[in-house]
């Protein structure tokens, strides 16, 4: 959502100030100054970096928006620890199994510990309920069964990377003599990664070389000035996402921050910097899954060293876990502030979601939102709008081998006022956005791995001002902490 909103500010900038340019003497001889805008985000950045999902558990992942880890489990989300397939037959298992993680969450650990031992000898090869398994026992006080449990995951399934850190600093932490089991807070987490990647419109450029005015008596066709067209660079990029957890008597409160600095090799004047930082609140799951989760996020976002805008974000989403998926709905409420242009605006937003474990390995989700944008400045060209976006996302972990990633979004805005008389007789603007993200990560060792991606975008516009394409291709490293 960060990168559409970027590219759409940076075409409204660079609209402007080329109408500017042409009705000032000499008639294109302006030369292109830097646009207060910014250039595409890198896939992962806000919507999906690592800060932006949700674990659903010790044993697996499910996918949201806004919260780090959690200490419930998922049988069915998605892990790389083998699993046995679920079927319709599982019911029982699988509202036991949700009865054991709400009696581990409310600090219960002897009575989940039994349930999971029921669990694990109906389906010895539920990995996740053997990690859980592991916390109740230490929790319970049996640190020496504990252990033994850890060391029969690490004997009988293959872990992930991630899996495999937590099992060693929970062994590490229980092997230390009178040890106490930590139930409160949990240590900083989150990744560094750094990348080198090109993109081939690096200034959301005008996709065509003449355009078309309405003037008085008719329209007049000119010739675009070159420094309006796409401009292609490669940059070098750096993101840092962190959080923690502390736990209460009622659920959970989640610290989020992120940084992201992209420093283009020519066109320097769309040198990007990003600072997000937030708290995410969710309740404990109740006995049918159900739970509550409420989010603040503020950001600040730079453009070739100056501040392109300010965000705030509000929101609440109920959270419904039943088998293999997970279905959440609610609001947000935006509001943005640019300081140097008038463009300032609040947008009411109602989302939709749905995320499921097709498999142990994969995993797919879907989102739908659809927003209200009120202008807050008269002067905003278009005034008012309407926005819909439809996301679609898709992951695969190969056994021993690559994950998989895919995402494409769709986006419509649709003004509610004229944008411009100098465009299709004052028109209301309109358009359509597809964006399509696909990516190879590696792991390399319990902490490192690499990462390749590729992003391909097309914006159509009833205003032809407003079309745009671009691609971008990135390799990268990773570290998880």
């Amino acid at each position: 959502m960060l990168s559409g909103l970027r590219l759409t500010l940076l075409t409204r900038l660079l609209l402007t100030r080329l109408l500017l340019t042409l009705l000032l003497p000499p008639l294109l001889a302006m030369p292109c100054a830097p646009a207060a805008a910014a250039a595409k985000s890198a896939a992962h950045s806000a919507a999906r970096s690592k800060a932006a999902k949700k674990k659903v558990g010790l044993g697996g992942t499910a996918i949201q928006p806004t919260a780090p880890a959690n200490t419930a489990t998922n049988p069915a989300a998605e892990t790389n620890v083998s699993a046995d397939t679920r079927t319709d037959a599982d019911a029982s298992l699988a509202a036991r199994y949700q009865q054991a993680i709400t009696l581990l969450n409310q600090n219960q650990p002897q009575a989940a510990q039994r349930l999971l031992e029921t669990i694990v000898a109906q389906r010895p090869g539920f990995a996740g309920a053997w990690l859980d398994l592991a916390l109740a026992a230490y929790r319970s006080g049996e640190t020496e069964s504990a252990l033994e449990h850890l060391a029969y995951i690490r004997q009988q399934f293959p872990l992930t990377p991630a899996i495999a850190r937590q099992i060693d600093a929970w062994q590490q932490a229980w092997q230390t003599p009178q040890a106490a089991p930590v139930t409160h807070a949990q240590p900083w987490q989150g990744e560094i990664q750094l990348d080198a990647g090109y993109n081939s419109n690096v200034n959301a450029g005008i996709d065509r070389d003449q355009i078309t005015l309405s003037i008085p008596g008719g329209n007049a066709i000119l010739p675009l000035d070159p420094a309006y067209r796409p401009r292609s660079d490669r940059y070098t990029q750096i993101s840092i996402n962190a959080w923690r957890q502390w736990a209460t008597p009622r659920g959970s409160l989640y610290p989020l921050l992120q940084f992201r600095a992209r420093n283009q090799q020519q066109v320097n004047d769309y040198d990007q910097l990003d600072l997000q930082a937030g708290l995410v609140y969710q309740t404990i799951p109740d006995a049918a899954g159900r739970s509550l989760q409420i989010t603040g996020l503020v950001q600040h976002a730079q453009l070739g060293g100056a501040a392109l805008n300010n965000t705030q974000r509000l929101i609440a989403q109920r959270l419904h876990t039943r088998d293999n998926c997970r279905l959440a709905w609610g609001g947000e409420l935006e509001w943005r502030q640019y300081p140097q242009i008038p463009l300032d605006g609040r947008i009411i937003w109602l989302d939709l979601g749905l995320a499921c474990a097709m498999t142990p390995q994969t995993q797919t989700s879907a989102t739908l939102r659809q927003g209200f944008d009120t202008a807050t400045q008269n002067q905003r060209p278009g005034g008012n709008n309407r926005q819909t976006e439809l996301t679609l996302q898709a992951s695969h972990q190969r056994p021993n081998g690559p994950l998989l990633e895919a995402r494409w979004q769709y986006t419509r805005l649709h003004d509610q006022e004229g944008y411009s008389p100098l465009l299709a007789d004052n028109q209301p603007r309109q358009y359509q956005r597809n964006q399509l993200s696909l990516a190879l990560r590696q792991a390399i060792n319990p902490d490192w791995s690499a990462r390749l991606g590729i992003e391909l975008q097309r914006q159509t516009s009833n205003l032809p001002l407003f079309a745009q394409d671009a691609r971008q291709f990135s390799l990268g490293i990773s570290r998880i902490f």
